[in-house]
């Protein structure tokens, strides 16, 4: 075989080995784009499929803390009802306690005006002694009905109190008749929801542990891919450059 045989024949298997590799550069490059396009989207179904582990995992956490919310509650309110109670009784003992004063002072009023009325009429027996009387004699009865008015007043408010008691331990007893009627189908509907709340929680597990394990098979795939994409990258431009150091190779020797 002559050297222009030989030469042709070298630069036909150079051009056959570009289009080879040029052909498989291609190949790589569309396989490496499907799997990206793979991993974008296990990535999406991954994401979406976290995102609704976390919501179970919040309505069961919402689910359990409105129950201890009802709950709790109910004990505040029983806690109310026995602090009512008592205030209550001391409401009551404080109206007794009022009523007494105020009779006392009606009494006591009585009396001064009594004492009053005896000094007056004493004076013209006794002028000497009795008109150093008369004046703290009456700034007693002005006393004595200011003592009157207050304590009256006392009476009136202590009443007032005890009344706002009564309806304050009857709304609270109502409201914990109400709550301990509604406790129950509280209860009893989060039962029934917390299994449907865990059922929905396994489920998104079940479905995240899933999409992990596929999104993760797909970044190795992308990975396998992508070094066969540059090796492929690689073994073109190679080609490429002995097809066009041959030619100039070629050229120079014509």
């Amino acid at each position: 075989m002559g050297f222009s045989e030989t030469k042709n024949s070298i630069l036909k298997e150079l051009v056959a080995s570009k289009k080879s590799k040029d052909k498989l550069l291609v190949l790589a490059t569309t396989e490496k784009a499907a799997k990206e396009n793979t991993l974008a989207s296990k990535t999406t179904i991954c994401e979406n499929d976290s995102a609704d582990l976390v919501n179970a995992e919040n309505n069961q956490e919402a689910s359990a803390h409105a129950k201890e919310s009802a709950i709790n509650l109910l004990a505040d309110i029983e806690l109310s009802c026995t602090n009512a109670s008592e205030l209550h009784g001391e409401s009551l003992t404080m109206v007794e306690d009022a009523h007494h004063t105020a009779s006392k002072a009606v009494s006591f009023a009585l009396i001064i005006d009594e004492l009053n009325t005896h000094i007056n009429n004493e004076v013209k027996h006794n002028k000497v002694i009795l008109n150093l009387l008369v004046k703290d004699s009456a700034k007693a009865v002005l006393d004595a009905k200011t003592a009157v008015t207050l304590a009256s007043k006392a009476l009136v408010d202590a009443i007032t109190a005890a009344t706002s008691v009564i309806h304050l331990n009857n709304s609270l007893n109502s409201t914990k008749t109400l709550i301990e009627n509604t406790l129950p189908l509280i209860t009893n509907k989060t039962e029934g929801l917390d299994e449907l709340l865990e059922d929905l929680k396994a489920k998104a597990q079940k479905m995240y542990d899933q999409s992990l394990k596929e999104k993760k098979a797909a970044e190795l795939a992308l990975r396998d891919t992508t070094k066969k994409f540059s090796d492929a990258t690689t073994e073109a431009n190679a080609a490429g450059a002995a097809l066009t150091a041959a030619n100039l190779a070629v050229g120079q020797a014509n």
